[in-house]
C-alpha cells in the first residue's frame, strides 16, 4: 500500500510592523488607567494586552519600584526586547489608534525623543494632577494595598528610599516635581 501525501504550503510575510501610536504617560493616580480604560471602549483603538509594557524604560537600570504593583525590575524588562513588544500589537491590524499607557515614560528626559525616533508620528497625552490631591490618593491606595504607615511614616521612607536610589511611582514629592518631558 503506497500512502500518498499532497501538502499545500503558502506563507505570507507582512512587512507592515504595527506600532503604538498613542502613549499615555503621567503620574501615579492622575487617571492614566481610567483614559486606558475610556479609550479601550472604542472599537477603532487598540488597547495592549499588557497596560504598562515599559519598553522605553526597561534599558535603564533603576532600583524601580511601583507601590503595590511591582516588587523588583523583573517585568519591567519583560518587553525590553523590540519583538516581545512589538508582538503585544499583533492584533491591531484594522485598528487607527494603537495605545501603550506606560505612566513611568514620563520620569525619564529622553523617552519623548525615544518615542519620537521609533515612530514618528506618534503622539504623547500627559496627565497630570494637583499634587496634594494625588499624594493624599497614593497615600490611599497605599493604605487599601495593605499600608500599616502613617503618612508622616511614610514620607520620612520615602526620605530613605530616595538616599538608596529607590524609587516608587506613588512617592508623595517626586512625583510633585516631574519637569522631564
Amino acid at each position: 500500500m503506497t500512502l500518498k501525501t499532497k501538502f499545500s504550503f503558502s506563507m505570507t510575510i507582512s512587512t507592515n510592523i504595527i506600532k503604538p501610536n498613542l502613549f499615555i504617560v503621567g503620574a501615579a493616580k492622575c487617571g492614566t488607567t481610567s483614559l486606558y480604560y475610556y479609550l479601550s471602549q472604542h472599537p477603532e483603538v487598540f488597547d495592549c494586552p499588557v497596560k504598562e509594557p515599559h519598553h522605553f524604560t526597561a534599558n535603564y537600570e533603576l532600583k524601580f519600584l511601583i507601590s503595590g504593583i511591582l516588587k523588583n525590575t523583573k517585568p519591567l524588562l519583560a518587553y525590553k526586547e523590540l519583538s516581545n513588544y512589538l508582538a503585544l500589537y499583533k492584533n491591531a491590524n484594522n485598528h487607527k489608534i494603537v495605545v501603550d499607557a506606560s505612566v513611568a515614560y514620563i520620569l525619564f528626559d529622553n523617552i519623548a525623543n525615544a518615542i519620537q525616533n521609533f515612530n514618528n508620528k506618534a503622539k504623547i497625552i500627559i496627565l497630570l494632577r494637583n499634587p496634594i490631591e494625588r499624594a493624599f490618593s497614593a497615600y490611599s491606595h497605599n493604605k487599601r494595598a495593605g499600608g500599616t504607615l502613617s503618612f508622616q511614616e511614610d514620607l520620612e521612607i520615602e526620605d530613605k528610599e530616595s538616599v538608596l536610589g529607590i524609587f516608587r511611582l506613588t512617592h508623595y514629592k517626586k512625583m510633585v516635581y516631574i519637569t522631564t518631558m
